[in-house]
């Protein structure tokens, strides 16, 4: 087989669906205009444009996730007549709650929605039972009130807990997966996520997520302390940082008053929490890919 990328996608993306490609033994290749593609490609991923099937009446297509924030009503997934596509395209919403919000922008689109996300390493990102567990808590802060951050480390202080924080656009990756070695516990303090690839990594490493969650997507603010989303204040955007969640995971909650009994909780129970068994069960590469091929017909 033969799958073709046609445009550019999150890093995590390709590295994903490359490594996919090369688990299942097919040719990739990645190319940037349409102009570019040759034949009749078993799989064609539209990264962040639309392209007509039309032109390739024997392909699969996977559009998206890049497309766009919301779909409207006058895009191609709405007005696209020229035949029936939805046996063989699909639009990549990564996750059943940001499906929904498609759903509500945009119901019956020509393209079916689904929800199909991209694997995670996890042969890389693994425990290590020779590297020594610290005693801090380690905080993730991406893109939230920093009144909610305050709330966390009041909480923290006052219990006397030692913490670090990796605060989003502030880290690199290897020194993030050097504390998800070192850690025992982190408190996830995230906007809402499609899928959510630094909150999987720290699963990955076994680490249990105390996840302060939200309920809108209204809930991220830029640097400023505002809402980014603060146009659809008449809107419910539903949304969740945990995008992918088991109760062995860890704990959730949207209320700042459960933070503090949840966390004395989890200090005593730490054994009880499998992250890791989540994600090599509903997340790992080949899972992952082979969820996509089964929802094409692809899988011999």
């Amino acid at each position: 087989m033969r799958f073709v990328q046609v445009g550019h996608s999150h890093k995590m993306n390709e590295e994903a669906f490359i490594r996919g490609c090369i688990l299942f033994g097919i040719e990739y290749e990645k190319l940037d205009t349409v102009s570019e593609i040759s034949g009749q490609p078993d799989l064609i991923w539209a990264t962040g444009f639309w392209i007509d099937p039309s032109l390739f009446p024997k392909t699969k297509f996977m559009f998206g996730p890049q497309f766009f924030v919301f779909p409207t009503k006058d895009g191609p997934l709405a007005i696209y007549n020229k035949e029936s596509v939805a046996d063989r395209c699909l639009y990549n919403c990564l996750s059943e709650w940001n499906l929904r919000i498609h759903n509500a922008f945009l119901s019956n689109p020509v393209v079916p929605y689904a929800c199909l996300p991209f694997g995670l390493d996890t042969e890389s990102m693994k425990p290590n039972t020779k590297v020594q567990k610290k005693e801090y808590i380690l905080i993730y802060w991406k893109l939230r009130d920093s009144i909610n951050m305050q709330q966390v480390v009041d909480i923290l202080i006052k219990n006397k807990l030692l913490f670090k924080v990796v605060k989003y656009g502030f880290y690199k990756s290897d020194e993030y997966h050097k504390l998800l070695l070192e850690s025992k516990l982190c408190i996830w303090l995230g906007r809402h996520e499609s899928q959510g690839f630094a909150f999987q990594e720290a699963l990955s490493y076994n680490v249990p997520l105390l996840v302060y969650d939200v309920l809108d997507m209204k809930e991220e603010v830029n640097d400023y302390n505002i809402s980014a989303y603060a146009s659809y204040h008449g809107i419910s955007l539903s949304a969740t940082s945990a995008a992918f969640w088991d109760p062995i995971c860890g704990e959730k909650t949207t209320n700042p008053k459960d933070i503090e009994p949840l966390l004395k909780k989890m200090m005593t129970t730490l054994e009880n929490y499998r992250p890791r068994e989540f994600v090599e069960r509903e997340l790992s590469d080949k899972v992952c890919f082979k969820r996509m091929l089964d929802r094409f017909g692809l899988l011999s």
